[in-house]
């Protein structure tokens, strides 16, 4: 299913409990109460100055957020996802925290089809630059598939 259409359902990804603590975190998160001190690459949709109603976005929450962090950097996760693509491995390139309120205007949502028309299902190698705030910058380099999270739990960049 997953090579003829490019999706697969999967229900038993994300477990209850993780997933009741994310639902839990998203309100602290828009708030800007970061659990770790680090801001987000962005944030879209500030408490007492953006419209009620409005779509909000935060990118790269992991940064921010042990819940999203222990869901985004789930080793499981990225095993789940290599194995559907046919890689060795595979690493996080960014996290999509997405809340559209009831009432809230449509949304458009795209995909990076450019960008994943040059990935090679086999022998994947990605070139990418990372800029996370408050960390030193670094010069563009290779991505090598992996199948561990980026950080260890319990070591967040900040």
């Amino acid at each position: 299913h997953f090579d003829e259409r490019g999706y697969v359902l999967q229900p038993d990804v994300v477990s209850d409990d993780d997933r009741a603590a994310l639902c839990d975190a998203f309100e602290r998160l828009f708030r800007g109460d970061f659990d770790t001190g680090v801001y987000p690459d962005e944030w879209h949709w500030r408490e007492g100055i953006s419209k009620p109603d409005a779509f909000r976005e935060i990118v790269n929450a992991w940064k921010s957020c042990d819940a999203v962090a222990d869901v985004a950097l789930d080793a499981r996760i990225g095993k789940r996802c290599a194995e559907l693509m046919g890689w060795p491995g595979a690493r996080l390139a960014q996290d999509d925290v997405l809340w559209k309120p009831a009432g809230a205007a449509g949304v458009a949502f795209h995909t990076d089809g450019i960008r994943a028309r040059r990935v090679s299902r086999r022998g994947n190698s990605v070139k990418t630059e990372s800029r996370p705030r408050r960390v030193r910058r670094r010069p563009p380099h290779k991505v090598r598939p992996r199948l561990a999270p980026l950080a260890p739990r319990g070591r967040r960049h900040g």
